[in-house]
């Protein structure tokens, strides 16, 4: 039952770091059929937010390399928010 109205489906968003444990750099694969903006925020232990990037999905697979030199070492939450999802992933810094 759709009362009229076109309902678009969009597949959930997955999200998957490598290498994870990292060292200087990791890569972030966004899988989601959704497009448009969306934002990364990685956080520390302690909730705060250390780094920040915007991008724009694409509706496939979309890449992104993090440098987290400057990161020290310890566990770090990821998260990718879009207009219309938010998931969250781990990453271990060495």
């Amino acid at each position: 039952f759709n009362n009229g109205r076109n309902v678009e489906l969009v597949s959930p968003m997955s999200v998957h770091i490598t290498p994870n444990p990292a060292d200087a750099s990791a890569r972030l694969r966004i899988t989601t059929s959704e497009t448009g903006p969306a934002r990364v925020d990685i956080y520390n232990a302690l909730g705060l937010c250390v780094q920040s990037c915007s991008l724009q999905l694409r509706g496939s697979a979309d890449v992104i390399d993090l440098a987290i030199e400057h990161l020290p070492a310890g566990m770090y939450a990821v998260s990718v928010k879009s207009a219309e999802q938010h998931v969250h992933s781990h990453m271990l810094k060495r």
